[in-house]
């Protein structure tokens, strides 16, 4: 399954038309000995399924395995801004010497630039709670998402919607919307003649500001292709 993300005419939040300048080697091998808590390069190639040879070839290049970073990143869920850039490397932010023998994970403490965001599905116009993800904070601050102010996302068939709460006032774009206590998210436009609309197959209705709310604006989608 694929995703892409409607950017909505914001920046990406690295220039894609050039790698970024990722540490390798001697960064890499220390950052990981740290993380998984082990006492050597032995240690570590032992547990990654790689040989001395391989940690010696990091060493003396100076290179990034990738691969390796994205395998530790699927399995402990540690980020790979972290894992590439080594930023907070000082913080000891994330102990994976707490896996136990069975090698499942305690507790994870990534403190560093991720978060749990609120999941929801919209069930009979009520919001109900599904899970909850695990997100960049700096995906959240490209939308203006705040998790302190209760903002969250909602699922909506093969798409996934991130809420500000803070945007109430209708400009043009999808809101979600409270109608007598009833959950749905619209498309809302905000006319010339100072009047808000809602927009369906082509056709507009006058939103009774007495009976509807407005709960937060869509600012990014995820959807699945």
């Amino acid at each position: 399954m694929t995703y892409l993300v409607n950017k909505h005419k914001r920046d990406f939040m690295i220039d894609l038309n050039q790698p970024p300048e990722y540490q390798g080697g001697k960064n890499i091998i220390k950052r990981l000995i740290h993380l998984f808590g082990v006492g050597n390069r032995l240690q570590l190639a032992d547990l990654l399924g790689v040989t001395q040879g391989t940690l010696s070839t990091w060493m003396t290049r100076d290179s990034t395995p990738y691969e390796i970073l994205i395998r530790v990143h699927l399995a402990t869920g540690v980020p790979m801004e972290y894992l590439c850039f080594g930023i907070n490397d000082d913080d000891s932010i994330v102990d994976l010497s707490r896996f136990d023998k069975s090698n499942e994970l305690s507790e994870r403490t990534t403190s560093y630039s991720t978060n749990k965001i609120d999941l929801f599905k919209i069930e009979n116009g009520e919001l109900t709670k599904q899970s909850q993800n695990l997100t960049s904070f700096d995906f959240l601050a490209i939308y203006n998402i705040n998790i302190d102010d209760g903002d969250y996302a909602i699922q909506i068939k093969n798409e996934m919607l991130f809420i500000d709460s803070s945007e109430n006032t209708v400009t043009n774009g999808r809101y979600l919307i409270s109608i007598n206590n009833s959950k749905k998210i619209a498309e809302l436009r905000l006319l010339p003649d100072g009047n808000v609309y809602y927009f369906d197959d082509n056709e507009r209705y006058p939103i009774n500001t007495d009976i509807t709310k407005v709960l937060g604006k869509v600012t990014a989608v995820l959807e699945a292709v």
